[in-house]
């Protein structure tokens, strides 16, 4: 599939950006196509659209400064009848499922809007910013209870504290769909690269078998204890 920029996308992404970060008490001011932070020096982030489908608009968030060159990035689909349907969508997305896991994995300030900071040991006891488990076309069938289920989460955990990942920051985005026992999309990434191992623990997981498409997607970063 390939992408287009979307020109002029950068000024209104990044200006989004900068009012979500005020509006979450951390000061952000645009400078030169970046959304850089006075309190927190080195540290900037950016964003744009891409078109990808008619209908379809991919926002990309990128996040900067806080290991060297490393760059933590973010792509979340919007969907509509036109570019600001698209990119209101896109918006919203990553600022339920994305970018409250930001706050406190980088800028300090508490866990808010459902993420919450937990202690996994994975080699390690590691800091883990786990944001909310959202879905586009809705989250798989509840069991015979009534209860969502959701247990391929509680399985990539615990696959998770089996691997072995080197000291310092990382960030982990699950996003899958299933349509009567296919696999539309089976999506694990490990700083933004695809990560086979839990890709392929996520393809062999039992998901439950529906007439109906559903997907569910979840962000999170974690960091050393300390």
């Amino acid at each position: 599939m390939s992408v287009l920029r979307i020109e002029g996308s950068t000024d209104y992404v990044n200006d989004v950006l900068r009012q979500l970060f005020q509006g979450h008490d951390v000061e952000a001011c645009v400078e030169s196509g970046h959304v850089t932070f006075p309190n927190h020096p080195g540290l900037w982030a950016n964003g744009e659209l891409f078109r990808s489908y008619e209908r379809i608009v991919q926002l990309d968030v990128r996040l900067g400064g806080f290991d060297g060159d490393r760059v933590l990035i973010e792509s979340i689909a919007g969907f509509g009848p036109d570019l600001d349907a698209q990119a209101s969508f896109a918006v919203q997305a990553f600022a339920n499922g994305s970018f409250h896991v930001l706050l406190p994995a980088f800028f300090g300030r508490p866990p808010c809007h459902g993420t919450e900071r937990e202690i996994w040991k994975i080699g390690s006891p590691r800091a883990v910013y786990a944001g909310l488990i959202t879905s586009v076309f809705g989250y798989p069938p509840a069991k015979a209870d009534g209860t969502p289920n959701l247990d391929f989460y509680p399985a990539f955990i615990k696959r998770l504290e089996t691997c072995s990942l080197s000291q310092g920051t990382h960030w982990v985005r699950i996003y899958q769909m299933r349509h009567e026992g296919a696999v539309p999309s089976n999506e694990v990434l490990l700083d933004n690269v695809p990560w086979e191992e839990m890709q392929a623990f996520m393809g062999e997981h039992s998901w439950p078998l529906t007439d109906r498409h559903y997907d569910v997607r979840v962000f999170l970063v974690i960091k050393d204890v300390g």
